[in-house]
């Protein structure tokens, strides 16, 4: 029997994450924690492999990024295959006392960003293909126990996943 060909999305989002993490200027990383994919910034502190840690951070710092999943969409199924197409939000905070200086500070980083998932199109083998689509500025306002506004960028990155039915077990064959 083979083995069902399932979504990876957990790996896929830390991957995204892991990419990141060579963006000059990100100093943590946050994905889903699928225990797949090695921090590079955390193994480097550490001097010990460390996965990509799930949720959201409690305290925020400038440079922190994380990564989730916004949005799924099923663009193609046959009897042989499925295309899923994600779209992963990666927010990079920044800590700044207003939104222009925010504005400054982020302008660098999607030159860095682009250059960092141009050269990780595949985000390590996990996807068919990887696109950065979308740049905004962000306000996030409810880190008021810190004392601070928090700005930042936030990301679109589509990620197109191929599962090849013919792979589940049982495939090609009526009745089940």
């Amino acid at each position: 029997m083979t083995t069902p060909d399932v979504s990876h999305i957990d790996e896929i989002v830390d991957q995204a994450a892991a990419t990141a993490a060579g963006v000059a200027g990100v100093v943590a990383i946050w994905g889903v924690g699928s225990g797949l994919v090695v921090d590079p910034i955390l193994t480097a502190q550490e001097g010990s492999t460390v996965y990509v840690r799930p949720g959201l951070p409690t305290n925020v710092v400038t440079g922190t990024l994380v990564a989730s999943v916004t949005r799924c969409r099923l663009t193609h199924r046959s009897a042989t295959a499925s295309i899923l197409e994600w779209e992963i939000a990666l927010r990079h905070y920044i800590a700044a006392n207003d939104a222009p200086t925010a504005h400054r500070l982020a302008v660098p980083l999607f030159v860095r960003y682009t250059t960092a998932f141009g050269a990780n199109t595949m985000l390590g083998a996990s996807v068919n293909s990887a696109l950065l689509e979308q740049f905004q500025f962000f306000e996030d306002v409810g880190w008021e126990k810190q004392g601070i506004s928090w700005y930042g960028i936030e990301m679109t990155l589509t990620a197109i996943e191929r599962l090849d039915l013919e792979l589940q077990a049982g495939a090609g064959t009526w009745p089940p």
